[in-house]
């Protein structure tokens, strides 16, 4: 799903009724977080817990506050699902250091490949 005239794309990839991955290109701002919240609150309400909601923003350039905001609220949704949810990082700086100064980098389930959580190769 891209959003018109917006500097992100988010694409799905559902590998079971459990998993998803949620793969986010680009800018992650007070602009661009609402089409990504939009898209995470209709997977996770799909998903069959326990479930996994993989997050990929190893390709995400820029992420403001409302990036943060968004994966808080998100992993919050998860744990009171039963379930989790996986940021992959992919040792982005544009990810990680927002995430690590602000403390988040100990609530936050971080990794550094979808494949560590799916167990998939590649």
């Amino acid at each position: 799903m891209n959003a018109p005239n917006l500097p992100l794309s988010v694409e799905v990839q559902r590998l079971d009724p459990n998993t998803v991955v949620v793969r986010v290109t680009g800018e992650l701002d007070t602009l661009t977080a609402p089409a990504v919240e939009a898209q995470l609150t209709t997977l996770q309400a799909d998903l069959v817990t326990p479930a996994a909601l993989i997050v990929d923003l190893s390709d995400v350039s820029f992420m403001s506050s409302a990036g943060l905001a968004l994966l808080v609220a998100h992993h919050e949704r998860c744990v009171d699902q039963g379930s989790r949810l996986y940021v992959v990082t992919g040792n982005n700086r544009s990810v990680l250091r927002p995430v690590r100064v602000t403390g988040l980098d100990t609530v936050l389930n971080l990794v550094d490949t979808a494949a560590q959580v799916t167990g998939e190769g590649g």
